[in-house]
């Protein structure tokens, strides 16, 4: 699963909508819900993981490329990580924020270069 334009995307499990006092990196805050493929060869960039991830002509779940994991939820949004090419990136106000971790997932696998 860790091929290098996958995207995954993580969901705070007590969202603060802040990602000031977001809880930290550790696997236990965060649920995975989505896998992101490239479409088309066509990288996955952040911004479209966070589109690709928010409820906006239809439900997230159906669109291209995306796989739901796990139940129906919410729309990604600040606070909520994304993991593109082996690294995090926390959803910030405007943008998002490069986060630190070191993560072993026997689901998911740990993302490339988190090691």
């Amino acid at each position: 699963m860790s091929k290098v334009n996958t995207v995954t995307v993580w969901h705070a499990k007590k969202p603060t909508w802040d990602e000031e006092t977001s809880p930290p990196w550790k696997l236990e805050n965060y649920t995975l819900v989505a896998i992101i493929d490239p479409v088309a060869g066509e990288p996955v960039s952040l911004d479209d993981a966070y589109m690709l991830t928010n409820h906006i002509d239809c439900h997230w779940w159906e669109n291209k490329g995306v796989t739901l994991v796990g139940e129906k939820t919410r729309s990604t949004s600040v606070g909520d990580v994304i993991f593109r090419n082996g690294k995090a990136h926390m959803v910030a106000r405007f943008g998002f924020t490069d986060v630190w971790i070191q993560v072993y997932s026997e689901r998911v696998g740990a993302p490339e270069g988190a090691e």
